[in-house]
């Protein structure tokens, strides 16, 4: 966005993200696996650093996880986890943000102790989610909750909306077009 101090640049995955977070009330104390480093996992992982959560990134090569705990600026924190291992850390969060674009193997070995009551999940894949029939199934009887990547996207594009016009959006308008 052109201003009169110059170019403003922002990034929208992580603005988007980072007001899901508040939004369920994420802050210190609150324990977030980040489930894939690409673009939109480093994004989660950032946004829910600068809340205070605990954030633990996993990644099917773990080289990358790390590369983003290294760039940690000494007020966030980060720690790494082999993405094998996915079940048991699962179980300790409180918030499961999943960025791999297709399912890990782990899906499909779920139960319901996997999740602790109220563990939500919020996946960014929205076009082929991996989070569908058994999987969610599992999840529900467990007392999870699930989000699709819809609702990512959508306040992806509140967060753009606001810068470029500065005007507020319309929720429900917006939210009536997915």
């Amino acid at each position: 966005v052109k201003t009169p101090e110059g170019i403003l640049a922002c990034n929208s995955e992580y603005l988007g993200v980072r007001r899901w977070l508040e939004e369920i009330g994420a802050g210190r104390g609150t324990m977030v696996l980040i489930a894939g480093c690409g673009g939109a996992g480093k994004a989660a992982a950032f946004a829910s650093a600068s809340l205070g959560c605990t954030t633990l990134l996993m990644n099917r090569d773990r080289a990358k996880a790390e590369a983003i705990a290294s760039k940690a600026d000494g007020k966030l924190t980060f720690e790494v986890a082999d993405l094998e291992d996915f079940r048991k850390h699962l179980r300790h969060s409180d918030i499961l943000i999943y960025n791999i674009p297709s399912p890990i193997p782990a899906l499909s070995q779920l139960e319901s102790s996997d999740f602790s009551r109220g563990t939500v999940v919020l996946e960014a894949n929205y076009r082929n989610p991996s989070f569908c029939g058994e999987t969610l199934d599992v999840m529900d009887s467990a007392g999870a909750n699930y989000t699709g990547g819809k609702l990512w996207l959508l306040y992806q594009a509140l967060t753009g909306y606001r810068i470029f016009t500065g005007e507020e959006p319309d929720l429900t308008k917006m939210s009536a077009c997915l």
